[in-house]
């Protein structure tokens, strides 16, 4: 079964929304933003399909796993978590995303076949991992 990840970019205003109860708008929807299932980044950000477990552990630490949906989020976000039975709901703030080290090494080697084809310079580009 696949899996999806559902969410928004949200902008904290400076004024309380009372119609939404929520100082928080929902700006952009992932969903824009996202058109592939990769399973890396879920478990690299969220913990979800982390399972590169073949040892019992964990290829990546997640950056913002199982913090549960805030409690002050915008009621379209809100809306949505409920509309799609949500579950493993999580948060991070841009303040964490750009303290990440996207060149930091898994804890686990990837233990799956990646396929490489020759680009037209003759040189290897990666094409897909099974």
């Amino acid at each position: 079964m696949g899996c999806d990840i559902h969410g928004f970019i949200e902008c904290r205003r400076s004024y309380r929304d009372y119609e939404n109860d929520s100082y928080w708008h929902a700006a952009i929807n992932l969903d824009h933003l996202n058109d592939v299932r990769d399973y890396d980044a879920f478990a690299c950000l969220f913990g979800v399909r982390n399972d590169f477990g073949i040892l019992n552990d964990e290829a990546f630490e997640p950056l913002a796993a199982a913090r549960g949906l805030p409690h002050d989020v915008s009621k379209r976000v809100r809306d949505l978590y409920e509309d799609h039975e949500g579950h493993s709901a999580t948060s991070i703030s841009w303040a964490e995303v750009e303290k990440v080290d996207w060149d930091e090494l898994s804890l686990q080697p990837d233990p799956y076949v990646h396929e490489h084809r020759r680009n037209a310079d003759g040189g290897w580009q990666f094409y897909e991992r099974h």
